[in-house]
């Protein structure tokens, strides 16, 4: 036993050297680096990252540990708001990382690609999944339809603002979006992604007569900023499409295909929504155009313990900084053997 206390002891001191709380800050700095580099996604849920996070709060907890440690100790002893302060300030910190941690391990999110008219029915998979180690694989919770999507522009052609509005639930309820905006629903939230373009429905004849249908949709960068795509549509056979917006004032959108075929290309071709054109050997049918947006979706763990988390760290915080700090006692020594003795300051 006496062992056993021994290399506990040893450890907490490990934990909180001054070379430990170094190491991590370095550590936490080249991962930060590494996020830049690479993206936040690939590093979140990396096992380097939870490890590193995981030392950082066995050495906060195992100071607060010692810092309760003590004002139990002098619990009898009054006054002492400022240190009991920073005590309360690190129970917060450390209540905040770890709740910090179940929301992020705990959190699943879906990337969904919607053209107007379309319902995604309930349990719909997304087309990008992000998911947490503690997280089951995120299907839509309620049936989703997208009504309308509302693009504005600046003058110069560059995208201004993005918004929605969409259907959700059944009965439906109205639900609108808009970027940099969210809404939550029954703890899912919902959010409107900058993606957004045309989809454009065809029907594809080949030369030996077999018909296709082909779902194109190329994402739009701004008015006058064309945008193409390549869809395999046979053996080395390749459409290739080009879209564009003409006008900051109207919705419709210019598109032009041509195939690609064994190093060969065929002359460009426009098409209206309609319109049959032959296109090399082929033939491309026009049959509609929608706009198409895409969609965050995320659930996650209850965040108010973590708010309550950072409310504890105002509280240690005001009881650290708003107390007054008590003057310095002046020390007196008392000299013995003067023939007066006087005492000296």
């Amino acid at each position: 036993m006496v062992t056993v206390r021994k290399r506990v002891k040893q450890v907490e001191r490990l934990l909180i050297r001054p070379a430990t709380i170094v190491s991590e800050t370095a550590a936490f700095v080249a991962i930060i680096l590494l996020a830049l580099v690479v993206g936040v996604e690939r590093v979140l849920y990396s096992w380097y990252f939870i490890a590193c996070a995981a030392v950082c709060l066995l050495s906060l907890a195992t100071a607060t540990l010692g810092m309760i440690a003590r004002d139990v100790r002098v619990s009898r002893q009054r006054g002492r708001p400022r240190v009991r302060g920073g005590t309360v300030l690190h129970v917060g910190l450390v209540c905040a990382l770890v709740f910090s941690a179940v929301a992020l391990l705990g959190e699943s999110q879906g990337i969904y690609a919607i053209f107007e008219g379309q319902t995604l029915p309930a349990g719909s998979a997304p087309i990008t999944l992000v998911r947490g180690p503690l997280a089951d694989a995120f299907a839509l919770p309620e049936p989703l339809t997208l009504l309308h999507v509302s693009p504005s522009w600046w003058a110069d052609g560059t995208l201004k603002q993005l918004s929605s509005e969409l259907s959700l639930g059944n009965p439906a309820r109205s639900l609108a979006l808009a970027v940099n905006g969210s809404k939550t629903i029954h703890g899912v939230r919902y959010f409107q992604d900058q993606r957004f373009g045309p989809a454009y429905f065809l029907t594809l004849t080949s030369p030996d007569g077999s018909v296709q249908k082909q779902r194109v949709d190329l994402s739009q960068p701004g008015v006058g900023s064309p945008t193409y795509l390549d869809v395999t549509i046979g053996t080395d056979v390749v459409l290739r499409t080009r879209s564009e917006v003409v006008s900051t004032t109207s919705e419709a959108t210019v598109l032009s295909v041509k195939i690609a075929h064994g190093g060969q290309e065929s002359a460009v071709e426009s098409l209206g929504v309609g319109t049959t054109k032959a296109v090399g050997d082929w033939s491309v049918r026009l049959d509609s155009t929608h706009t198409w947006a895409a969609y965050i979706i995320s659930r996650q763990p209850s965040v108010w313990p973590l708010f309550a988390s950072f409310l504890i760290v105002g509280v240690g915080a005001m009881m650290l900084y708003a107390a007054p700090m008590k003057p310095a006692r002046a020390a007196t020594v008392r000299v013995r053997g003067a023939e007066d003795d006087s005492v000296a300051p």
